[in-house]
């Protein structure tokens, strides 16, 4: 992907870097560790300042299911019990797509999304950074899971 304005070199997103870069949170906190080492006190990441004092990366493998916490998928509904088409590696023994059963609604003064299976979390949405953006091509669950690590 080039801009236009770059003169032939490639612009890289922060996505895009991260997920090449295979760093994920790791990498984040190792740059901003190594300009604080470097600049001392004056070192800022970016443009604006940082309101948080702490983050708690929470990762749950084998934990329940995006699609039935923060993910709301409801065109899974429309689909419900058809298999994915197009050509796959090993052919799937699922009963096909699978639609949560429990219901969604907006929490907070937000408006963030989240399944009624934890309803003292909706209390602290506004709290919350739930990140809806990552995603990888990696059709297989571990791959994908070091991908986003």
């Amino acid at each position: 992907m080039q801009h236009p304005i770059s003169n032939g070199n490639p612009i890289w997103s922060r996505r895009r870097f991260l997920h090449r870069a295979g760093m994920g949170m790791g990498g984040m906190a190792l740059g901003h560790m190594l300009s604080q080492e470097a600049f001392g006190s004056h070192a800022q990441a970016t443009h604006f300042p940082g309101k948080a004092k702490h983050v708690i990366h929470v990762f749950l493998n084998g934990g329940m299911s995006q699609v039935d916490t923060f993910d709301p998928k409801p065109s899974l509904k429309r689909y419900e019990g058809q298999a994915p088409s197009g050509e796959f590696d090993r052919k799937s023994k699922a009963a096909g797509y699978m639609p949560s059963p429990f219901r969604f609604r907006p929490r907070g003064d937000s408006g963030m999304v989240m399944s009624e299976l934890l309803p003292q979390l909706g209390d602290v949405a506004d709290d919350l950074c739930v990140i809806r953006s990552m995603h990888t091509d990696e059709p297989n669950h571990e791959p994908g899971l070091l991908m986003m690590q």
